[in-house]
């Protein structure tokens, strides 16, 4: 890979994000700058070191390239189990920002601009001795902006969909797939029959329905096998600006919900939490899918974004979908080991041994 020299002046290092100067809004809610503070001190990601970038533009405050050393990523272990091989890393990586941190990353909006944020930080990894660079779930309009990579993983596919005015009703009706819509339509109205009501937390009521979701996102965990939303997370997740909870009562128990961000003009139904016990006699995946759809349109948002994975359920509401990659750089490219360890999780990605559900939304 080769990248022009960093420029004399312009972009500059700091080590204390609250000194870096004012910068254009973030991609991604999880990429503000409370939410990079708060997601230093979860387990499930360990940031081990973090320097910010402030890459500055001429009719603009400039972007924040935030760039992490981190111990071992729930979100990367994850992939390698299921691309099905052993464990990349023989020490911590760098990523931008982290994995667990949305999609998207500042500091990659133009080639030029994406040439220089990638060798700093490749510089920046080396200097802490990771191995690589990882710049995890773009999307295909970010990666064209980036040099040449020593590896692309496919990892994901985000979906999401414009807001109807008419809120779900809206969308069933222009589902292409009308023995789909008149199948969610049956179990939306088993669902209210059963007594689920929307309970909406925001504030101090969202402080206080933290332990009672943390519980429902641990059971998505465990449902799964993955270890992705602890309550360290969870608190994580409650102070990141626009937070609120979209929940599935019935009864005084609260049987599901969506951790959700109002960003910008943006919904982001971000992580899920599911009593299992109940789920499939009051159906209430398809009860609070149909509730942001609803709760979006009542709100005035103008798109909702429905996060990763789920992918049957989110493809039978016919959504938009977003292909992610992560790139890799390596910070040594004769390192022969890594390149072919890279090489075989990305066949395993492409050709995965056995489906592997996630936790995430």
């Amino acid at each position: 890979m080769t990248l022009p020299p960093a420029p004399s002046c312009g972009p500059t290092w700091f080590d204390d994000l609250d000194t870096v100067p004012p910068t254009r809004p973030a991609p991604h809610p999880l990429q503000h700058r409370t939410a990079l503070a708060a997601w230093r001190h979860v387990a499930a990601e360990p940031v081990l070191a973090q320097r910010y970038l402030h890459l500055p533009h001429p009719h603009s405050p400039g972007d924040l390239a935030v760039f992490s050393l981190v111990g071992a990523s729930a979100y990367w272990t994850g992939w390698e189990a299921q691309a099905g091989v052993p464990p990349v890393w023989d020490r911590p990586a760098a990523y931008t920002p982290t994995p667990f941190a949305g999609y998207g990353a500042a500091g990659l909006c133009d080639p030029a601009t994406a040439a220089i944020t990638i060798r700093l930080g490749l510089e920046q990894a080396a200097a802490w001795d990771a191995p690589a660079l990882v710049l995890p779930h773009l999307p295909a309009h970010i990666t064209a902006n980036a040099p040449a990579s020593d590896a692309d993983l496919h990892v994901n596919t985000a979906y999401s969909a414009v807001v109807h005015p008419d809120g779900v009703a809206g969308v069933l009706a222009a589902l292409g797939n009308r023995r789909t819509a008149r199948g969610f339509g049956r179990e939306l109205r088993r669902a209210g029959e059963t007594g689920l009501h929307l309970e909406t937390f925001e504030g101090a009521a969202l402080t206080a329905a933290r332990d009672e979701f943390a519980g429902l996102a641990g059971q998505v965990d465990e449902r799964h096998g993955t270890a992705k939303f602890g309550p360290d997370v969870i608190r994580a997740l409650l102070r990141t600006p626009g937070a609120l909870l979209l929940g599935a009562r019935h009864g005084d128990r609260l049987v599901g919900a969506f951790l959700c961000f109002r960003f910008g003009d943006t919904l982001y139904a971000s992580t899920t939490g599911l009593d299992y016990t109940r789920l499939r006699d009051l159906h209430t995946y398809t009860w609070l899918m149909a509730a942001t759809f609803d709760y979006a349109a009542r709100t005035g948002a103008a798109r909702i974004d429905f996060g990763r994975s789920n992918h049957t359920v989110k493809q039978r509401w016919e959504l938009d979908r977003t292909e992610l990659h992560t790139l890799v750089y390596l910070t040594d490219p004769g390192d022969a080991r890594t390149r072919a360890a890279l090489a075989r999780m990305a066949q395993g990605l492409h050709n995965p041994p056995a489906a592997t559900p996630s936790s995430s939304h």
